[in-house]
């Protein structure tokens, strides 16, 4: 085997390693973040309603053009709490899925919590806006 491969060889394999490692790495974090007792900050948040949405998410940027369009945070109070990179927001959105009954295992955003029941995907909650518009 000449040293062009041998060099080709080995990087490739450190690759591997690296990639094995990191993944190792994330998804010891994920689980110990999980395990039962641990002290997690919590969220307060009186508000009737709460919009739950992810940063990258693409169904949660059409529900945020509507809000922009329609100009629904002048209209309507309510929160928005981001749980993508906000660990404490996440947690909040699952006791508030709990509340309504949600299966966490099929849980995702957007999501909207309000006090009469939990509204999952896009056009339902643009939906649900609408109709609180109309009033």
């Amino acid at each position: 085997m000449s040293n062009r491969k041998k060099y080709a060889l080995f990087f490739v394999v450190l690759a591997v390693a690296a990639v094995a490692a990191g993944y190792s790495f994330w998804s010891n974090s994920i689980q110990s973040s999980q395990v039962e007792g641990e002290s997690v900050e919590t969220v307060q948040d009186d508000s009737k309603i709460i919009f739950f949405y992810g940063q990258e998410c693409p169904h949660c940027k059409i529900v945020e053009e509507y809000f922009r369009k329609n100009n629904v945070s002048e209209k309507i109070e309510f929160s928005q709490k981001e749980v993508y990179h906000n660990k404490p927001n996440a947690n909040f959105m699952l006791e508030k899925a709990r509340a309504c009954g949600l299966d966490e295992k099929k849980l995702g955003v957007p999501l909207l919590w309000t006090e009469d029941g939990c509204y999952i995907g896009d056009k339902d909650i643009v939906s649900y806006f609408d109709g609180q518009l109309k009033k």
